[in-house]
């Protein structure tokens, strides 16, 4: 009867505090990973540094990780930060290299797991948080448990909203989305008020003591958007931020010229900021592509961007002779801003001023149909292509001998056949 109460005891106990998984999000140069069968981030490359966030829970006092550096590593480190009014002790671990934390995921290590595990100490979670865990070489972090402890101070806990970036199109003037928070209160004596900003809507406009769900529909104009929701019990408050970033699309004049693939070198298919483009080149080489310019193009209009984190990018362009670019020669280059967003996979979404990466090309020569050769050294995306002044020679199905000649006048597309002038739809116009 003794043991058993002793064992009844110790559950008991074991209780009061038990550990959570914190949620584990890849920084820069990092990707989610397994080590023995644990989820994890692996971070950093051969050549560059890597890190990870991991968030916790209000009241977090003390939080469990295992970490390992690359095989053949010794001597490496890695620090863990807080957001301010947050202390953790230790701020630095001196990582053991293991020969199982090599190549790809999923790792297996080759020593006893327990070598590999730290524990931190935090004081002033009065929130969910995320620690910044970081290395300058190499490294794996898996495994991440929090413990949290009694909060006995009022609470009012939700975290920031960052919407990321919204997209809309040329005549659309705002971007309308709806988000959801989630609010915890603990030991509130009332109830919580909710007082949004003016461009936020939210729904209900009182919560619970114990918190609840918010519905925000938001709008947000072109540029940069940070407004404040505040919760508020008593004299307990909580200010939440709701931000992003809303791109409009640019307003190019022009025909769009179609952007093709075939004939290209290391060239694929791509979208930019939702618009058809085309991704030049991989990791160990460049690409190419044609580009093919109606006769009587007087303007070229193009987007182009360097890949991430790329230096020193030139876009080549090369017209037969007889036809100049700007005027020069019928050859000329374009130094290219790289950008975040232009890596991985397609689709991409830019990260900067989709007006940063516009070039506007003067055209003279061109007394027919030409091939414009686009190239690049480097990865590189090329999209939005338009021309202005060109006429598109089209086929009658009829007669091969006959053709029809498509043109830009007063703003308006005009189909010319015959000698009668016709609109998209097939209308006579005078």
């Amino acid at each position: 009867m003794k043991k058993l109460f002793s064992i009844v005891v110790a559950v008991l106990f074991a209780g009061s505090m038990f550990a959570e998984d914190a949620v584990l999000t890849p920084g820069a140069n990092s990707q989610d990973a397994t080590v023995n069968g644990i989820d994890g981030v692996k971070c950093g490359t051969s050549s560059k540094a890597g890190s990870l966030t991991a968030k916790v829970g209000v009241g977090t006092n003390k939080v469990v990780l295992y970490a390992a550096a690359w095989k053949g590593v010794n001597g490496s480190s890695i620090s863990i930060s807080a957001p301010e009014g947050v202390t953790v002790s230790p701020a630095s671990l001196n990582l053991t290299a293991d020969d199982g934390i090599s190549n790809n995921s999923p790792f297996t290590l080759n020593g006893d797991a327990e070598d590999f595990k730290f524990e931190l100490e935090l004081e002033g979670v009065n929130d969910e948080v995320e620690l910044t865990i970081s290395g300058s070489k190499r490294f794996v972090v898996w495994g991440v448990t929090y413990e949290a402890g009694a909060v006995t101070d009022p609470i009012i806990s939700a975290s920031n909203i960052d919407f990321g970036k919204k997209i809309i199109g040329e005549e659309e003037t705002s971007w309308e989305g709806e988000l959801v928070l989630n609010v915890v209160g603990k030991n509130l004596e009332g109830e919580i008020e909710i007082t949004p900003s003016d461009n936020i809507n939210v729904e209900p406009g009182v919560l619970p003591a114990e918190g609840g769900t918010l519905k925000l529909t938001v709008t947000a104009f072109p540029g940069d958007f940070s407004e404040n929701i505040i919760l508020k019990s008593g004299e307990t408050t909580k200010e939440v931020v709701i931000s992003g970033t809303v791109i409009q699309k640019k307003v190019v004049p022009g025909v769009d010229i179609e952007m093709s693939t075939e004939g290209g070198e290391k060239a694929y298919d791509a979208l930019v900021n939702e618009v058809a483009g085309i991704k030049l080149g991989t990791s160990s080489a460049g690409g190419s592509f044609i580009l093919k310019v109606p006769q009587g193009a007087t303007k070229l209009h193009l987007f182009a961007a360097a890949w991430k984190g790329s230096t020193d990018v030139t876009l080549s362009l090369e017209a037969p002779e007889g036809v100049k670019l700007n005027d020069e020669s019928n050859a000329i280059e374009l130094a290219l801003l790289a950008d975040d967003g232009i890596s991985g996979n397609s689709p991409f979404t830019l990260q900067g001023d989709e007006i940063e990466f516009l070039f506007d090309i003067e055209v003279s020569g061109a007394a027919a149909d030409f091939d414009l050769n686009i190239s690049c050294a480097a990865r590189c995306a090329v999209w939005g292509a338009k021309q202005e002044g060109g006429a598109t020679t089209l086929l009658d199905n009829s007669a091969v001998e006959f053709k029809a000649v498509k043109m830009i006048q007063n703003g308006q597309v005009i189909i010319v056949r015959d000698g009668v002038r016709y609109n998209m739809i097939g209308q006579v116009v005078e």
